[in-house]
């Protein structure tokens, strides 16, 4: 790109000043010397923004990025429900900020997740199952009702996390994992994602204060969906 810019007509204008001068003893101008330099300032401007690598901006992640590949059901969640995830997803991205976030429900029967609300419904669709759950997640979530934080993308390698490389092509390489139960049953998480090293043990305590709020809803809609949970 550089080599085409600078060939183009700065190169024989430079050139044709300089014979002037040499062989023919012509001086050049102050006008003339101060055109040359801007033609070639110019077109060394020009190269270097054709060189500059294009990072796509947030909306563009979005809007490029197909929708994981997961197994999705359909659900009838009520209005009243569905509003009251929605509301706490907003206030727990008003408090602590995440480019994604998602409600998912634990079906004991067959020990995976539902997404029930999702901030990016083209790509993370509500209804879509997370079924490759290990058994440190099982353990440390189901069993032990403990919430835990990811600060990078190496923390996000885990049974905990799937679809690494949508969550690269979306940035995402910081996530909170807020445990929602009831009365010491474990009915689904809260997930929070964002950049690298967005979120604290700080970060981590708010959104389980959220999560916390989260349970009387989550168990109606088990109830009505049939995803008993014991």
């Amino acid at each position: 790109m550089t080599t085409t810019a600078w060939s183009s007509w700065p190169r024989p204008c430079v050139f044709s000043l300089a014979l002037g001068w040499l062989l023919l003893g012509q001086v050049p101008t102050a006008a003339s010397v101060i055109g040359g330099c801007i033609a070639v300032g110019g077109v060394l401007l020009l190269s270097r923004a054709q060189n500059v690598p294009h990072h796509p901006d947030k909306e563009e992640e979005v809007m490029t990025t197909p929708p994981v590949t997961e197994d999705v059901i359909a659900l009838y969640i009520q209005q009243d429900q569905a509003d009251a995830l929605r509301q706490a997803v907003e206030d727990a991205v008003d408090q602590i900020g995440a480019r994604l976030a998602t409600i998912s429900l634990w079906r004991p029967a067959t020990g995976d997740l539902v997404r029930v609300f999702s901030t990016l419904p083209d790509i993370y669709r509500t209804g879509g199952i997370s079924a490759e759950l290990g058994n440190e997640w099982t353990q440390q979530c189901v069993v032990r009702l403990e919430s835990f934080i990811a600060e990078s993308p190496a923390d996000l390698q885990t049974d905990a996390f799937e679809h690494y490389e949508t969550l690269a092509a979306l940035r995402l390489g910081a996530g909170i994992n807020a445990v929602i139960q009831l009365n010491g049953r474990f009915l689904g998480c809260l997930n929070l994602m964002d950049s690298p090293g967005s979120y604290t043990h700080d970060h981590l305590l708010a959104a389980q204060a959220v999560a916390d709020g989260l349970g009387s809803v989550l168990d109606a809609i088990a109830s009505e969906l049939g995803f008993v949970n014991t």
